[in-house]
């Protein structure tokens, strides 16, 4: 075929209208829907050439050889940013690059101007690289299901709010100590009552001034997202750091430019003197409040970040609880580097000995501690076959809702299942309207009726209202639907390894056949197993009471 013009249509209803252009799109049900008449390709059909352990791993490395110096100290706090917008950037570029490596005789590509930052550079690098001309439309882009917006918010207090004074931070240290505090822990889930030595940690602590304000309605700001600092990646800042292109010769110069504007975005809003001056005041007040342990509630965010550096450096313990089910290499990609580790890697309290044992074996310390999962009253309803536990996706597959959708709906149509579907809680609403969009276009093209539970309904009231459970992604509902003993069946498309499961024969699907048939399996063992994985050590209540 010698087509020379590549067309990446932009919404639902932007359509293929010539067959001797190209076109790609990013909706599954639009390919679908035109394969057989266009010369059409689903994007995310397209491989994304990425290993997310090993980009995590040379990201943060890189990051930490960077603060070695002086002038680059505190570049690991902005880890977190990076690898978001990274590992967006470059599944657009290795996919639309893999696709014009193909398309050779490709000479121009046309797309909406309304289109993300991140992908504007790809298309922007992408077509200096293949020398493609690029012609902009104004046609509507509709988002994906995956939120990859320029703005992302921080768990740092703005430096406009922190207080100036510490004597709000000398009463509560004072009052900690009169009641004899031993041990502050960052606000989870699954945590509901806790022994009388153990507080919740709260960043607000620092911000007491600027909540009094905000109280009584002298400050509003409208790039908070419920009091968190939001931060506009897509700025181009003056260029204060600059990366040493001798630790980074793995990067392209493209690649290279949006990790470096990245960090001087973070850094604008993040001045060096006010990180020091917060770093001051944490320790002030772990040090005032006889704080002897800190138990933090993820790794990768800015602030935890800190609060690890700070309590390594005063010989305070700090520990991590994981959400639930994680990826452990993706939690914690760099363990080779004992430097590193000794600062930014907390002793981690697993949620059974399987993943503890894993971990440990890559140097870290663990403990395993059953969990007190946080199991919502039941909502009895009419029974149903099937409950689908939609992934909205992630930065490699945007659009994984819609994928999922299309592959399960033969369960419905060809099988007669009864199907209720239902994402995980999501407060970002122009990721809700997207998946409503799509939701509604799959009905209208394959005539269905999509039964969405509203996201705010806690999963684990209603699980039992469903013969089996499909999950596309990997949740801590898992673990819910052992401990009511419902079966599951996981069907997804994400490259994760879960080692805490790994000893565990659960029914993974490897397509929508074998799904169909793991459904109809009665061996249920793995429920059991599962359960006293999780709760045959030392519950989280005795640990912290000791």
């Amino acid at each position: 075929m010698n087509n020379t013009k590549l067309i990446i249509l932009s919404n639902l209803k932007d359509r293929p209208l010539e067959k001797d252009i190209n076109y790609l799109t990013f909706s599954k049900t639009m390919f679908c829907k035109y394969e057989n008449n266009y010369n059409i390709k689903y994007f995310f059909d397209i491989s994304p050439n990425i290993n997310e352990p090993i980009e995590l791993e040379s990201l943060e490395s890189n990051l930490f050889i960077e603060s070695k110096k002086e002038s680059n100290r505190w570049f690991v706090l902005s880890f977190k940013f990076i690898y978001k917008y990274l590992l967006t950037y470059n599944q657009f570029y290795n996919r639309l690059r893999q696709y014009l490596n193909s398309n050779e005789n490709i000479k121009s590509l046309e797309i909406s101007s309304k289109i993300s930052f991140i992908l504007n550079l790809v298309i922007d690098n992408i077509s200096q690289a293949h020398n493609i001309k690029i012609i902009k439309n104004n046609k509507d882009f509709d988002n994906f299901s995956y939120r990859h917006s320029q703005f992302m918010g921080s768990d740092i207090p703005d430096h406009l709010n922190l207080d100036k004074y510490n004597i709000f931070l000398y009463i509560h240290a004072l009052y900690l100590r009169f009641t004899n505090h031993n041990i502050f822990i960052f606000p989870s889930s699954f945590i509901s009552k806790m022994p009388f030595k153990v507080n919740i940690f709260r960043i607000s602590i620092f911000t007491i001034y600027s909540k009094i304000k905000r109280k009584f309605g002298f400050q509003k700001n409208k790039k908070y997202l419920r009091y968190i600092p939001i931060i506009d990646f897509s700025e181009k800042p003056e260029i204060r750091y600059n990366l040493d292109k001798k630790i980074w010769s793995g990067y392209r110069n493209d690649q290279l430019e949006l990790i470096q504007n990245i960090i001087n975005v973070f850094f604008s809003a993040y001045k060096y003197e006010y990180i020091d001056n917060l770093k001051n005041k944490v320790t002030l007040y772990l040090k005032a409040s006889k704080t002897k342990k800190v138990i933090l509630d993820e790794t990768i965010d800015s602030f935890r970040r800190l609060i690890c550096l700070i309590c390594r450096e005063n010989s305070i313990s700090i520990e991590f609880t994981p959400h639930g089910i994680i990826d452990e290499d993706l939690q914690f990609p760099l363990t080779k580097n004992q430097n590193y580790s000794n600062k930014y890697i907390p002793d981690i309290l697993t949620w059974n000995s399987e993943s503890a044992t894993y971990l440990s074996n890559k140097g870290l310390k663990c403990r395993p501690i059953s969990y007190p999962l946080a199991l919502y009253p039941y909502k009895p309803d009419d029974k149903k076959d099937i409950l689908v536990m939609l992934s909205y996706g992630d930065r490699v597959n945007l659009n994984a809702f819609e994928e999922y959708i299309i592959d399960i709906i033969p369960l419905a149509k060809d099988k007669n299942y009864s199907i209720d579907w239902k994402i995980h809680k999501n407060i970002f609403e122009d990721s809700n309207i997207s998946m409503k969009q799509q939701k509604e276009n799959i009905e209208n093209e394959y005539n269905v009726n999509i039964n969405l539970i509203p996201h705010d309904i806690n999963a684990s009231s209603i699980l039992k209202n469903y013969k089996t459970i499909i999950f596309t992604t990997w949740t801590t509902g898992i673990y819910e639907a052992a401990m009511l003993n419902i079966p599951f069946v996981i069907y997804t498309k994400e490259n994760e390894t879960i080692r805490a499961l790994e000893s565990i024969s659960i029914p993974v699907a490897e397509n929508i056949h074998h799904l169909y048939q793991l459904i109809k399996d009665s061996d249920v063992r793995y429920l059991n197993q599962i359960k006293e994985s999780l709760t045959k050590n030392l519950s989280l209540s005795s640990y912290l009471s000791n």
